[in-house]
């Protein structure tokens, strides 16, 4: 096929076409297949051999200094058939059926690999590790470089379920962090192609559980659940970071407080924080005015600077108590941040939980009920006086722990006759009442590196032998919840009455004021620990009532589970019988068709074979007929007479002539003649005279009577005869 470039007479010379058909295509004309298979689909066997509508080729790792294995993605054409519409794995633009497993991407690998007898590629060896490593850096360098390959990238790895270690998906490690705008949007594309829905405005952000999800909408973004091998990728190539990394980035850029001076607590917050971590310093501290809630404390390693957040008003006192409790829990997040970020650390200088209750004490030296002093309307001397009745008692031991406050020898008789007169008993005050040469129990503190996280020492596995069944009891034991069930007068007179200022008493009569406090504090936290148990008691029967619940509805859903598996195997069983007896009937319909086709091989040898022996009786019947021409054949004088007569005969009537050769009367009533063949006398031989011009009239003209063989003929005859 080709294009005329000049007129038609002066067309001498190749030069003068243009050919349609290029020197390097060929025409593959292919019998008997389905008109509904697409070429693509035929001949998928060879990559490239049908144009592709979208491929790349991508550089993978270099596994040789000038010879790199290249990688064809292609998107597979979704107008044709359905078996072209499927992703493949190709070798050297060679297909293999059993090789790594493809998502979205076909992929045409021209490097190595190592193959089974049957074809089938090895998932193992160093030929298959430097593929996936080849393809990871093919994969990282095409979101990179390539806007449309990496939207089509980030489809594969999102269809990808992550069974299959050989994926785009689970091979990808981004080498580093400067392809992160690029990977951002790529999976942001994805993203919004698989939901429709997304509008421009939203900030969508990765998550894989549920408490990621909670800070996702914490900072109001709108939460795409991922596989984790998906967060991976996303967290390596920096384009979303973890939501807690996200949201410690966003407390260091928030705005600076204007709270701080009114913030309580504030400067004793500040030298528990120099006293807990080793690098922090007071002027390296700094709140700010953040609106969520996590995170409370971030440690910057890069500037050793502590962010904390505005302190959020207490639960458990009244706004405008100056309320100190977040004191503690600051200091605990801050201990906990500053191990997260220096969890490479041999664990040298990191604070331990001795270390940070130590710190918490030191900050918090003369606050009573965790308020701040001012909101008591105390003055300096006030505060003095109080903290001179608290000084505790510092051991000389290593590791240099603050010792218990012991009360002087002479006030425990008389703290015992008040206790035991309010009906306490005197095991409640053993922590604080004792003798003087006896040594106090020491507590066993859990002493540790805080390298993953705080840790809590955990309770003795020891139950005491005194421990009561009743909750109410193992919370406060020998305290009868019930006998504490006072109504207010009552818990007034618990305390005994004193004229004038309590500062002001001997010291044994403010001992006895303060164990009339001590049973007031203790019966108003029983009925309080009484109520909470009744609705604990409550709510654990409720859920023990749902739990059954839920287990009945379990071990039904189990029971139609197995019912359905059954049916299932039935059907499963029904489905292979059928197939079986479908596949018997194929082969007898094949055996049929193989003797349908042996058949008509015979039909057609015996038709042959007919027209042979057709074809030789003709031949023996033509040389018959030219024998008795000859036999009865005569001179020329004869030959003419005979013609004349034929034609006469031939001008009668075909009825008569009919009637003269059956040998019959032509006159109706008249009697049968057998009439004999008119003979010729010829030099004394009487030869017959033939009726008609032809052998085969000559024959028919004969009467039956006469039909005997030619070498039987009578002697000849005279006319008269």
């Amino acid at each position: 096929m080709s294009e005329n470039l000049t007129q038609d007479d002066e067309v001498t010379d190749p030069s003068h076409e243009r050919s349609f058909v290029q020197p390097d295509e060929f025409v593959v004309t292919v019998l008997g297949l389905p008109a509904m298979l697409s070429p693509e689909y035929i001949f998928s066997g060879v990559f490239g051999l049908t144009p592709l509508p979208r491929f790349w080729s991508i550089p993978g790792l270099a596994q040789t200094p000038t010879e790199p294995p290249a990688f064809d993605f292609y998107v597979p054409d979704n107008e044709g058939t359905v078996g072209a519409a499927r992703p493949k794995f190709y070798s050297c633009d060679r297909l293999v059926s059993y090789g790594p497993r493809m998502c979205y991407l076909g992929i045409n690998y021209s490097g190595r690999l190592e193959f089974s007898a049957d074809g089938v590629v090895a998932l193992r060896g160093p030929l298959y590790e430097k593929y996936k490593v080849s393809l990871s850096a093919a994969a990282d360098g095409a979101f990179r470089a390539n806007p449309e390959l990496a939207q089509e990238l980030a489809w594969d790895i999102l269809s990808d379920t992550g069974e299959d270690d050989g994926t785009i998906g689970r091979v990808l490690r981004p080498a580093n962090m400067e392809g992160a705008e690029a990977y951002r949007t790529a999976f942001d594309a994805a993203w919004r192609k698989r939901d429709t829905k997304l509008t421009p405005e939203d900030r969508l952000y990765p998550y894989v559980d549920e408490k990621e999800m909670d800070l996702v909408d914490e900072f109001d973004l709108v939460g795409v659940r991922v596989l984790p091998h998906v967060r991976i990728i996303l967290e390596r190539s920096g384009a979303f970071p973890d939501i807690k990394d996200y949201a410690r980035s966003l407390l260091l850029q928030a705005p600076v407080s204007t709270k701080v001076q009114e913030t309580p607590g504030y400067d004793r917050m500040k030298r528990g924080m120099v006293s807990l971590l080793p690098d922090a310093t007071e002027d390296r501290i700094s709140m700010r005015l953040f609106e969520h809630r996590y995170p409370q404390v971030v440690w910057d390693e890069a500037t050793k600077t502590i962010i904390v957040r505005e302190p959020d008003p207490c639960l458990d006192h009244a706004e405008g108590s100056r309320c100190m409790c977040w004191v503690g829990p600051y200091l605990h997040e801050a201990a906990e941040d500053y191990c997260n970020v220096r969890a490479d650390a041999s664990g040298s200088g990191e604070p331990s939980l001795r270390s940070m209750f130590r710190a918490f004490l030191q900050c918090m030296n003369g606050v009573a009920d965790m308020r701040d002093v001012s909101s008591d309307h105390m003055d300096i001397h006030d505060a003095e006086v109080v903290l001179s009745h608290l000084q505790p008692t510092v051991d000389e031991d290593d590791d240099n722990e603050l010792g218990y406050v012991t009360p002087e020898p002479r006030a425990a008789p008389v703290i015992e006759q008040s206790l035991q007169a309010d009906g306490t008993p005197i095991s409640t005050v053993s922590a604080v009442v004792g003798d003087e040469h006896e040594a106090t129990p020491p507590v066993e503190a859990a002493e540790f590196v805080l390298g993953s996280g705080l840790e809590y020492p955990q309770a003795s596995p020891h139950t005491p032998q005194a421990m009561s069944t009743d909750p109410a009891e193992d919370e406060h034991p020998g305290i009868d919840t019930e006998e504490h069930c006072v109504d207010e007068e009552t818990l007034e007179n618990l305390v005994p009455g004193v004229e004038g200022d309590p500062r002001q008493l001997p010291v044994g009569d403010l001992l006895l004021y303060c164990g009339g406090l001590i049973q007031f504090r203790v019966t108003k936290e029983l009925q309080a620990a009484g109520q909470r148990i009744a609705l604990l008691t409550e709510e654990q029967a409720r859920l023990e009532d749902s739990l059954a619940e839920h287990v009945k509805a379990e071990e039904d859903l189990k029971a139609t589970l197995d019912s359905r598996l059954a049916e299932f195997a039935d059907f499963q069983r029904d489905l292979e019988l059928k197939d079986g007896l479908l596949r018997e009937k194929e082969a007898l319909i094949a055996a049929l068709k193989q003797s349908l086709r042996v058949q008509d091989e015979r039909i057609k040898k015996l038709e042959a074979t007919v027209r042979q022996q057709e074809g030789r009786l003709l031949e023996k019947k033509r040389k018959a007929m030219e024998a008795i021409e000859k036999l009865f054949g005569g001179p020329d004088e004869a030959q003419n007479t005979e013609d004349e007569e034929d034609q006469l005969e031939e001008e009668r009537p075909p009825r008569k002539l009919l009637r003269t050769a059956n040998g019959t009367s032509s006159q109706p009533g008249s009697p049968s003649t057998l009439l004999t063949p008119r003979r010729k006398v010829v030099n004394g031989v009487a030869t017959p005279v033939r009726s008609s011009g032809s052998p085969r009239n000559l024959l028919s003209s004969v009467p039956a009577s006469r039909q005997k063989p030619r070498h039987a003929i009578s002697p000849a005859y005279t006319d008269q005869e």
